[in-house]
């Protein structure tokens, strides 16, 4: 974890965050009073801050208010920004990125604005338990230095991004579709067993083709990519952080055979399943040197 500077800094210019290819930018801060930021022109990208313990206050001319734990804030592009610790707090822990949306994402951060800025309370339950967790997992997967490790974090923020979408109050305006909702739920619950788009379109109330174009559209992916994609996600965590062999992992996160699952992981995450908990070890230890 990162300490924060005890410093407000002003940029009357728009300060670059992200340069080149980066899509992402992403840290956890635990901040004391006098930090703080003020960019007059806003940013290049988009900023998102998750509070998780203390509280902010955010700059809006005249009318500053204050974002306390499970508020979850955002700065479009070229948005003033104005933010730093409350000083009656003393503190204020943030999980934070600067980020370049993907297109699908315009829905999924359609929140709420106060102030004209967007933001979602998350009231205490389940939902702010993953928006966090994630997030947090998304801070960690851009701290290994590694080089797709922009792209996992990406995905780890959309995920929260579809978190989010559960607490959001502006529902079919903003937010994802019962059904889709309750088709990521089913996909979470069942990912080490047989999952097909018929028997999670059944469960759904819905057609399997209607699914299939709902979650398109909302999700940004077809159910089956999406699919692979978490069990990719969680035997990477597993990979990371357990002792069990690779054969023991494709089981465990819903791959018919040790073979298969290896050609997909190489093909999407760039390296076999054992080079890549090699890698995770090296980056590991070297970091703690």
């Amino acid at each position: 974890m990162i300490i924060a500077p005890d410093i407000l800094t002003r940029t009357a210019e728009r300060h670059v965050v992200l340069s080149g290819d980066s899509t992402i930018h992403a840290g956890h801060y635990r901040t004391r009073t006098g930090y703080g930021m003020v960019r007059e022109k806003g940013s290049n990208d988009w900023l998102l801050i998750y509070t998780v313990q203390g509280a902010g206050r955010i700059g809006c001319g005249s009318d500053d208010f204050v974002i306390r734990p499970g508020d979850i804030i955002s700065w479009p592009q070229g948005v003033f920004q104005d933010y730093r610790t409350e000083p009656s707090c003393g503190s204020w822990e943030i999980l934070w990125a600067h980020f370049i949306p993907r297109p699908h994402w315009q829905p999924l951060l359609a929140w709420p604005r106060r102030h004209g800025l967007p933001l979602l309370s998350i009231a205490p339950g389940e939902t702010r338990k993953q928006v966090m967790r994630v997030l947090r997992e998304m801070c960690r997967l851009f701290a290994v230095p590694v080089y797709d490790h922009e792209a996992f974090s990406m995905n780890a923020l959309e995920q929260a991004l579809l978190y989010c979408a559960r607490a959001n109050p502006l529902g079919a305006h903003g937010g994802l579709d019962s059904r889709v909702i309750m088709a990521l739920e089913q996909i979470g619950a069942r990912l080490a067993g047989p999952l097909s788009v018929p028997r999670l379109a059944l469960d759904c109330g819905l057609s399997t083709s209607r699914l299939a174009h709902l979650f398109q559209e909302q999700v940004g992916m077809p159910p089956r990519d999406y699919i692979e994609q978490e069990r990719l996600r969680r035997a990477r965590e597993l990979l990371e952080t357990s002792a069990q062999t690779v054969s023991e992992i494709a089981y465990a996160v819903g791959f018919s055979s040790p073979s298969y699952f290896s050609r997909r992981f190489t093909a999407i995450v760039g390296s076999m399943p054992r080079e890549y908990r090699r890698r995770m070890r090296a980056s590991r230890i070297s970091s703690a040197s």
